[in-house]
């Protein structure tokens, strides 16, 4: 992924790129390009959920109320949940077929409501230079020098 600034674009990105993933392990007919997909998908999104869960979230801790930041623990728990699911199924499996709808469709609702919610509030309360304060560590996180950073379960 090319090195984006602002906070907002950067988690956008990755949810396209996510999304893709998806869209790919769900219509190709080898095995083969699905398996490395997968793997694929599993690194892209534990990237994805650290960085909301360590850096995002708490950094937009005002525009969260405790049950909103309860979902989202909740979303990120199931995400986790499916993925690991995913890994110990072969991918002819019409469990992981179930599986893979059932990602879609929790991810496509969790990113809707972060950029169509979240992102439009973040992007009203945040200044530009916050965001692009907040992008560069969310980079330095991606690029391994953010420090000892805990990654939440």
């Amino acid at each position: 992924m090319n090195r984006i600034a602002d906070a907002l674009e950067l988690l956008t990105a990755q949810h396209d790129e996510v999304d893709a993933l998806i869209a790919e392990l769900a219509t190709s007919p080898s095995p083969a390009v699905r398996n490395q997909t997968i793997n694929q998908l599993v690194d892209k999104l534990t990237v994805h959920l650290a960085l909301e869960q360590e850096l995002f979230y708490p950094a937009v801790s005002s525009a969260l109320s405790a049950e909103v930041r309860e979902e989202l623990r909740a979303e990120h728990a199931e995400i986790k949940r499916i993925l690991a699911d995913m890994l110990w199924l072969e991918s002819e499996d019409a469990r992981f077929a179930r599986k893979l709808t059932a990602l879609q469709s929790l991810i496509a609702w969790h990113t809707t409501w972060q950029e169509r919610e979240l992102f439009e509030s973040t992007a009203e309360t945040m200044a530009s230079d916050e965001l692009a304060d907040l992008g560069a560590r969310l980079n330095a996180w991606i690029d391994g020098t953010a420090g000892d950073i805990a990654i939440a379960a």
